[in-house]
């Protein structure tokens, strides 16, 4: 049966992403629909169902209110990471934020990709996924806010735990629906994703078994 475990909330929320991390709690993330911040709780995942049982209402670092997007992953310690997007306007990007205790204190956004200096009118979706051997892997998509402008879909990825990423690399010109991202074993990466391409949609899948080098 539904039950009421957050109340106090300014705005209605949005873009609810929820994770189960690897010490049984349950992470969830929304946008507050007021004032545009990207907030964070969690809870014991057996005791999820009591309001009680969720701590304070956080929100985490950006350097924008306009976030759109965001996606999460832990790894075996606990470590949280989550990536977000700045969509359009100064600042915008995709941004990395980090927890190593419990989503008390995040770092400073660390900067993944830099729409501004790419020349990007908007950017969307970053998609999150770590691998066996700690690479963790991001993809997003371009988009445009006027008319017959370059869109498309992109990859990158950090081999230090997400202190700095690799150049982007283009992975379809299309028109990007939308995508996700999963890796598996030591090297293997899955990439899904719909487009258009002006008659049909497309569901379409890429994999990587070097952690991305290769398509």
């Amino acid at each position: 049966t539904p039950e009421s475990v957050i109340n106090s909330l300014s705005g209605p929320p949005t873009r609810l992403l929820i994770t189960a991390d690897p010490l049984d709690r349950l992470l969830l993330n929304w946008l507050d629909g007021y004032n545009g911040d990207l907030v964070f709780s969690w809870a014991n995942l057996e005791r999820a169902n009591l309001a009680s049982e969720w701590v304070d209402v956080i929100g985490l670092p950006t350097p924008s209110r306009l976030v759109d997007d965001a996606d999460v992953v832990v790894d075996g310690s606990g470590r949280i990471v989550t990536a977000y997007v700045v969509p359009i306007n100064e600042g915008r990007g995709v941004y990395v934020v980090q927890s190593v205790d419990n989503g008390k204190n995040w770092t400073t956004p660390v900067l993944a990709f830099d729409a501004i200096a790419a020349g990007w009118e908007r950017i969307e979706q970053p998609r999150l996924s770590l691998g066996g051997d700690g690479v963790l892997h991001l993809v997003f998509i371009r988009n445009t806010v006027r008319m017959g402008q370059s869109v498309g879909l992109y990859y990158a990825r950090s081999l230090d735990g997400g202190a700095t990423w690799s150049e982007a690399q283009i992975v379809s010109e299309g028109e990007i629906q939308w995508v996700d991202i999963v890796s598996y074993g030591n090297s293997t990466v899955h990439l899904v994703w719909q487009e258009y391409d002006g008659l049909v949609f497309a569901n379409i899948s890429q994999v990587s078994q070097d952690n991305g080098v290769t398509w």
